[in-house]
């Protein structure tokens, strides 16, 4: 079983965005929901992931601190991480694809683009997700 964890401030958000995956057909998939970056990274310390989602306006720890420490850290740096945001901007964009983002989802996410980012990240990583 492949392990998500969903970072959101927003529990809507965080209820949404899992409803998409298992409604896209990744069910086999188990959720960790966290309401901010440092909340995830606590997490990470204890359990490999296998994908973050993860917004990027969250209180303690934001989703730019989170991407970056989990960039700096050889145990978790391989881990594909999707951005999800209402803000963004391409200056942005290209700060989170040179911290190693595979994807940034405009908010309000759809089931659509959430599937094209994880097909996008499948294709990058040769890896079996579903």
């Amino acid at each position: 079983m492949k392990e998500v964890i969903i970072a959101d401030d927003s529990s809507l958000a965080r209820m949404f965005t899992a409803r998409c995956l298992a409604a896209a057909g990744f069910s086999g998939y188990s959720v960790t929901e966290a309401k901010d970056g440092q909340e995830v990274y606590a997490l990470m310390t204890e359990k490999k992931y296998d994908l973050v989602i993860t917004d990027l306006n969250m209180p303690e720890m934001d989703g730019i601190e989170l991407v970056t420490r989990i960039s700096k850290e050889p145990e978790f740096a391989k881990t594909p991480v999707i951005v999800v945001t209402s803000a963004g901007n391409e200056e942005q964009r290209a700060l989170l694809n040179n911290l190693g983002v595979l994807a940034v989802i405009s908010k309000p996410i759809s089931q659509s683009d959430l599937i094209k980012a994880i097909g996008e990240i499948l294709e990058s990583e040769g890896s079996d997700y579903a």
